[in-house]
């Protein structure tokens, strides 16, 4: 779920940090997500993902998924 927007974030700042400082751009203003209600946004977000994995991990939320070995999944498909 965030692995694209990781993957863009990763992206931008390796394109950034080869590309260099440039001197001719005036800097842009900061970004609300810098501040302090984008760090509450993410740190909420974290707390949300890392609750919902533990709750799933727990048995809530419809998990965790029962696990089934290859031998008894071929018996069940072979119909024996």
């Amino acid at each position: 779920m965030l692995a694209p927007l990781f993957s863009f974030a990763l992206g931008k700042a390796l394109f950034d940090y080869v590309r260099g400082p440039r001197a001719e751009r005036p800097a842009p203003a900061p970004a609300w997500w810098t501040g302090r209600p984008g760090i509450a946004l993410a740190s909420g977000l974290l707390v949300l993902v890392i609750g919902v994995w533990a709750l799933r991990f727990a048995g809530y939320f419809g998990g965790p998924a029962p696990v089934v070995s290859y031998r008894e999944w071929r018996s069940h498909s072979d119909g024996r």
